[in-house]
């Protein structure tokens, strides 16, 4: 029996909905399928997720990435384990967002994902080989390029998201002006 149509079963008791969400999963695809379905649920039964959209969610997943680095910094597994968990929760939200909008479901999200990973790891998937870190960033950067068809140098420069803190976004922005050749000849 799907999710939707235990929202919908007016036989089903409040409690039998919710009872095989409170089991816990035993493998990793039962886990996401689980995460997917309390997100879900808590759309439809809970007035705050409910109210939830892209924008009232673009704090949430910024403070959640910053706690994850936080979490590395201190070498925490634990912590680590826990605001990872709250990044994925952040992820399923905003996939279950776009899949209620029509925009995309969660198939077409971890599947453009893969798609781009073996696409640009031709080092493991195809016949390319390279031998160091160096020739790996190299060619990750061509095809990223490539993906990204810019026009111009200042096209290239608008990829390095206005979201992103001042000095990380100073730092990308340098980083990308040299990669297609403006850079300084010394300090």
């Amino acid at each position: 029996m799907t999710l939707q149509k235990l929202f919908t079963d007016q036989a089903v008791t409040k409690d039998q909905k919710h009872q095989q969400l409170r089991e816990t999963a035993l493998t990793d695809s039962a886990a996401f399928k689980r995460l997917r379905d309390i997100v879900e649920l808590l759309r439809v039964e809970c007035p705050w997720d409910r109210e939830q959209t892209h924008v009232s969610l673009r704090t949430c997943i910024i403070e959640e990435v910053y706690e994850v680095a936080e979490a590395i910094d201190n070498r925490d597994m634990d912590n680590l384990k826990e605001e990872l968990g709250d990044v994925l929760l952040q992820i399923v939200f905003h996939a279950s967002l776009a899949n209620e909008e029509g925009a995309f479901n969660y198939t077409d999200l971890v599947n453009e994902e893969c798609e781009k990973m073996i696409r640009r790891h031709p080092h493991v998937f195809s016949d390319v080989e390279s031998k160091t870190v160096d020739k790996v960033l190299e060619k990750w950067e061509n095809i990223k390029r490539g993906e990204h068809l810019k026009a111009s140098h200042s096209e290239h420069l608008e990829g390095v998201p206005r979201a992103l803190p001042a000095l990380i976004r100073s730092r990308k922005v340098q980083e990308k002006a040299a990669r297609i050749g403006f850079d300084w000849k010394d300090v």
